[in-house]
């Protein structure tokens, strides 16, 4: 199981409204069959490698299909074989570390 960010930034565009260029690109990941997480500044993506790749570049597509004349996508894969992972447990493990910063310590 891996995880993956991806972010889609049309390049030339006028403004700086990105708002129709990410639901276009979050749409791919909707309906990917994969479990997604939109946040402010990408979507995180959950699954086999090539799956994450596969949707990552359908993404890409999708906004180069959408009018953009120049598309980045950017892919951060974090991939563990060492022992399962997903986005939860990855955020889970940052919770449990502030929770014993905060606890008192005797």
């Amino acid at each position: 199981m891996a995880v993956a960010d991806v972010r889609v930034v049309p390049i030339g565009r006028e403004g700086t409204r990105m708002g129709d260029v990410v639901a276009r690109a979050y749409r791919v990941a909707q309906t990917s069959g994969l479990r997604h997480e939109l946040t402010p500044t990408a979507t995180v993506l959950e699954g086999e490698p090539g799956d994450l790749l596969e949707v990552a570049r359908r993404m890409h597509e999708a906004v180069m299909e959408g009018g953009a004349g120049r598309v980045v996508t950017t892919v951060t894969l974090d991939e563990r074989r060492d022992a399962p992972t997903s986005m939860g447990r990855m955020v889970a493990s940052v919770m449990e570390e502030l929770a014993r910063e905060l606890t008192p310590r005797l």
